[in-house]
Order: structure tokens, then sequence, then C-alpha cells
């Protein structure tokens, strides 16, 4: 016998050879949803038939129909007798095989009508029920839904997740008759906006309805998208065993964290914090950061996420450290040089802190001995009362004599701190000279030279110790040269008075600035008076002289002869002395005798003369008094036309002391 493609059997199967046999082929049987048992399953589907090849003995026996429509389901068993070869196991539903005229072996069986029904408007189900009578196909539904049903499924999920938010299910126990699950359409909607999505399932955060429409039933269910609330996962090992180096830790990188419900580019920031960590290797977060670390430490870093519109603001948190650096690369040097000689032990602090600090080493802070503390080969070196105390170290020395004044002596300190294990510091205190306090106060006012020196005073000299005292030194700086003197100064000038009182441990000195100012000496005036030549030696006379002491006048002071001369007034000392106003420039006063007009000097008589038709020209006799002049000496002559009628002149020219002048006449007609 050989059976064609589709015959269905559940959950068993056949098995053909020569003969027919069915193994395995049972149902469970409930009853009002109990098991109550089993019974055979062979079924054939609808529009199906079974080839038979040979002859049926009436032994094997039909299954019982499973409530598939009547239909043809064997040929070539011509002559047999198919009735009792197949026969029905069911007696009371009327099954019953033909053999039709063609030799075709035909099943009478039931021919459904199924209708499709939802319980109520809301029902999340569309259920299928047949309307034909006495229907085979049992079920457990109250309300006879025998073709099973289709269920409407949805959740809410957050955005991002992989699975579907609604599917269509059928029922199992009650097969469902209807179309097959993979042929129904799921149709979406935007709740909030009434956007229709189509079969396009929604992906974005929002409220959506799904619905699906069998046989013009609808079933809608809403659903939700939430947004994601992103999270790291993973770090995978950041900061990847980070030692500290002096670099800042710079924030992850996007391929080395693993994030859910978010991505990189949703990270508005990463906060940096100070943490604890407690023995379960768990961080506790402390205080916020302005930046990323650099310091060796705990550390919480915090990814900041934005709200976006499809994921919530979030944050997440990594606990991590830096480690501590081995040993610092180098000796960090350190100078001391206030050390000076004494007779007692001496103590120096050294901030080891500043000092890393200004050598550009990023301790971090904690400074504590290492391994081998504090050495020292130095016998001056007092390692005994020598300590570190916080950051402050203390280094004792014992006396020391002035003549050791330019030795050395080394201090090695190994400190650890937050970032290295060890920091190798080498200290050298060089013995200087004794050592400078000024601790005296210094007053002396200026003065005006010539003038009393103003008194010297002191405040600050030991009791009983006065200026007088040996031990105390006076000296007078002049500033412009740098000469010093122990005696005070008198000249005009600007000058640093020190005065110093020396002890076994110190220098006790004060210093004031004081100023000799020059002595402004009162100019000289000119001499106010017009000279004209009269024949007899004048005298050039100045005024306020008041401090005619300070200054010499060069130059002759008299003269007799018409004519000019320079007097010359010059200060005696300039280092000392300015004239007012502020400058000690010569003086320079001209001494002029004006020449004596010849309109003052008679120089004959010159009557009114008649006309001639000749030049007139009368002899002139100049006399200054009872001194006669010289022609081309005193004067020299020149007449006008002196012809016509009218006016007639002559010009005398003085030369030397004596001016111009012009004498005029008349000429009168001859009658």
């Amino acid at each position: 016998m050989r059976l064609q493609n589709n015959v269905g059997a559940y959950p068993g199967a056949f098995t053909v050879s020569g003969k027919v046999g069915v193994t395995g082929n049972y149902k469970n049987v409930y009853n009002n949803g109990i098991l109550v048992g089993t019974d055979y399953n062979v079924f054939l589907s609808t529009g199906k038939t079974i080839t038979v090849e040979g002859t049926l003995t009436p032994r094997p026996k039909s299954a019982s129909p499973q409530g598939e429509a009547s239909a043809d389901i064997a040929t070539g068993g011509v002559g047999e007798d198919y009735e009792s070869i197949f026969s029905s196991d069911v007696k009371d539903k009327g099954y019953s095989f033909t053999k039709k005229d063609d030799g075709t072996l035909h099943f009478n069986g039931h021919d459904h009508d199924w209708r499709f029904n939802k319980k109520t408007d809301t029902s999340e189900t569309i259920n299928a029920k047949c309307a034909t009578p006495n229907c085979p196909v049992t079920t457990n539904d109250g309300d006879g839904n025998n073709g099973g049903f289709v269920w409407l499924k949805v959740r809410d999920t957050t955005y991002g997740y992989n699975g579907k938010n609604a599917w269509v299910d059928a029922s199992q126990q009650t097969a469902w008759r209807g179309p097959k699950v993979s042929t129904i359409k799921i149709y979406y909607q935007n709740s909030k906006t009434g956007e229709d999505l189509g079969t396009t399932a929604p992906t974005l955060p929002g409220s959506y309805t799904a619905s699906i429409t069998v046989e013009g039933l609808t079933v809608t269910r809403g659903f939700k998208i939430t947004k994601a609330t992103p999270t790291i996962r993973s770090w995978q090992g950041y900061p990847y065993g980070k030692t500290f180096d002096g670099t800042q830790l710079a924030n992850p990188a996007s391929d080395r964290l693993t994030i859910s419900g978010g991505t990189y580019s949703d990270i508005a920031e990463f906060n940096w914090y100070t943490a604890t960590k407690n023995e379960g290797n768990t961080y506790i977060k402390g205080e916020k950061l302005n930046e990323n670390p650099t310091d060796a430490g705990n550390y919480i870093i915090e990814a900041v996420f934005n709200d976006t519109d499809t994921t919530n603001a979030a944050t997440s948190e990594w606990g991590l450290t830096i480690q501590q650096a081995t040993q610092y690369n180098g000796t960090v040097p350190v100078a001391v040089n206030n050390m000076h000689p004494s007779s007692v032990s001496q103590t120096f602090t050294v901030d080891l802190n500043q000092e890393l600090t200004k050598n550009k080493v990023r301790h971090g802070d904690s400074l504590a001995l290492a391994a081998f503390g504090i050495t020292s080969q130095s016998d001056y070196v007092d390692l005994t009362n020598t300590a570190l105390n916080g950051d402050i170290l203390t280094i004792t020395m014992k006396p020391m004599a002035s003549n050791l004044v330019g030795m050395r002596a080394y201090v090695t300190v190994n400190v650890t701190s937050r970032n290295y294990k060890v920091i190798p510091v080498e200290i050298t205190l060089t013995l200087q000279e004794k050592p400078t306090a000024n601790d005296i106060t210094v007053t002396m006012d200026g003065w005006t030279f010539g003038e009393a020196a103003k008194e010297l005073q002191v405040n600050g000299l030991p009791t009983g110790v006065e200026l007088t005292d040996p031990a105390v030194t006076v000296t007078y700086t002049n500033t412009k040269d740098g000469t010093t003197s122990s005696k005070r100064p008198t000249d005009a000038g600007s000058y640093t008075v020190t005065v110093s009182y020396e002890t076994d441990t110190v220098i006790h000195t004060g210093t004031k600035d004081f100023t000799i100012s020059k002595r402004e000496i009162a100019v000289p005036t000119a001499d106010s008076r017009q000279f004209e030549y009269t024949g007899q030696e004048q005298t050039y006379v100045l005024g306020n002289l008041a401090d005619a002491a300070y200054y010499t006048v060069s130059g002759a002071m008299t003269r007799t002869e018409a004519g000019s001369q320079n007097v010359t007034v010059q200060l005696k000392d300039k280092n000392n002395t300015v004239w007012e106003g502020g400058t000690d420039a010569d003086k320079t006063y001209v001494f002029t005798i004006a020449p004596k007009p010849l309109s003052k000097v008679p120089i004959g008589d010159f009557p009114d003369k008649t006309y001639t038709g000749l030049s007139i020209q009368p002899v002139v006799v100049p006399v200054d008094g009872n001194t006669a002049l010289t022609e081309d000496r005193d004067y020299t002559v020149s007449y006008g036309a002196n012809t016509n009628v009218g006016k007639a002149t002559i010009t005398v020219t003085g030369t030397g002391n004596y001016a111009d002048g012009i004498q005029e006449w008349n000429i009168t007609r001859r009658y």
C-alpha cells in the first residue's frame, strides 16, 4: 500500500511494510478539560486520497474520522468490499464508506460551516464555531466555539527591545479552524496622534494600538513603548591597570564600553568623584572633582546620559583605582642657605611639600618616611633630633664655629606619598656668614648745605649699649659714588647711614636715607641805569648782594668810552650751591655806555644866508664842553645841495663816542 503526500499522522506515524499497520497512532482524549484516555488519531486532509495497489484484507480498519468533510479517499480497489475493509470506529456520527461506480472509495463525513464571533466588544480573541448541526468536533468551550480561537497578544516594551510588541497566537487544545495565523495581518496606529502606521510595527517610544480583523471582526489592543534607561553593562576593565605617571586620566573611548538602552553619543558628560574602597572592593562616592583625576587613588567615574526622545536621563557609575608609582625617577635637590656659625645647636625646617612642588614633583600629598628614612654622613647633623612631622622636616645641627664658613652638610630623606612609594630628597646645608637682622630703627633728617647738621637717633640697641660703644659701628655711604665714611658728611648729596651692632650669633642693623640739599643762592640783579658817554669813567653796580660770599664777579665794572662789556657772576661751589630756581649756570650782565647824540653838542652858529647861486657850506666846529671834537675821529660832515632858496642842511655823523646830528638853516632871496 502507498500513502501519497499530505496524509497526516498526529502524533503518531504510519508504518508501511507489505501490509498496512499503524503504530503510535494515538491522541489524548479530554473530558471537561481532564485527560481521560487516548484514541486513534489517523486522519486524512480534505481533498487528499489514498491509492490502493494490491489487495486489502478485511483485517485493517480505518481510524476514527475527526470531523473532516465528505471526500473521495481511495482509488484502485476494484471489486473489493470496501465497507467491510473501511468501517468507522465512531458509531454514533453516521459516518459510512461507499463505493462509487468508478471504484472510488467515498467517505461520507461532516461538512463544517465555520462562523466567527467575539464574546464581548473588548475581547482579545476571535472565536470559530461550526454552524452545521451535529458537528463531530468537540470542545470544552462553554459557548461551543469548537473551531478554536486566535488571540491578539501585546506587551509593553522599552525602546530598543528586539522582540515583538504584538503577535497572533492560535488555540492549541481546540484547533483553530479559521485563516492561517501567518495570513492574519496586524495593523498599528499611534494612540496620541491617530497616525495610521499600517502593518509596520512602531519602534519609537509612545502609545500605540494593534488590531487584527477576521471575517469582519476586529480585535484592538493597546501597548506602550517606553523610553529606554541606558546603562553601561561593561566598562571592559577601564582604566586598564593605570599607574600614576603624571598625566590626566582620559575618559573611556566609545569602543571600550558596552552600553544597553542607549549609545555612547547619548552620554552628555563624565563626572569624576573621589572614592573610598571598602573590604568588599566596592567604592563609596566622595567629593566631586572639577577635572579628570591625575593622582593615584580611588575614584568613581559617572557617565551622565542625556534625556532624549528615546532614552531617559540616567547615570552609570564605575569605581576604579590609579595605582601608586614605584619610585620617582631622580633625586629632588633642596638647598638650605640660612645656616650660620653658632656656639649652640640650631634647627632648620624644610617644607617638603613646598620643595617638591617647586621641583615640579606631583607627589599628591600624604608625605611620610619611606624605607631608609633619614640618613647623613655629616658629623654636624644631629640625626637623633632630626624628624619629619607631616610635610615639615626639622633638621638639628650641632654647634659650628666661624672658621667652618663654606662647609656643606648633606641629609638624604626618602619619603612616600600618595603618588610614589619612594621619593628621594637630598638636602644640602651650607654654612654661611653670620646673619643680619634689620631690627634697629634709625632716624636721620636731612638739612641744607651750610646749615647745622641734624642729629642721628637710634632705637633698638640692647639696653645699656650706646652709639659710642665699640661694638656699634656707624657708616655713611654716598649713594651716588658708593664711598663710605665713619664721619658725618657735610657736602650736599644723598646718603645712607647704617648703624650695626654685632653679637655672637647675629648682626643687628638698621639704615636710614637722608639728603643734604644744595644751598640756593640769591641771584644778583642787573644795574637798571641807562649809561651815556660823558667823557668820564662810569661804574656798573649789581644789586641784591646778600649771598655775595658764595659767588665771584669777573669782568670790568668801570668804563669811560661808549660800547659794551660783560660782567660774569659765577658760583664758587657748584657741588653745594645753586641759584634760586635750581640752576648753577653762570650769570652774565652787559655793561653798555651809549654814544652821546651830537644833537646835544654845539656844532656852530648857522644864520640864514642870502642866495648866491653857489652851494653854501658853512664850517662845523663841534665842542663838547671844553673838548673840541675832531673830524673823522669823532664825526664826519656832509652837506645838502644848499644852492636854492629854502631849507639848507648840514648832516654831522657821529662816530665812536658820538651819534648822528643834523643842522638846518635858510637860504633867502637876494634883493
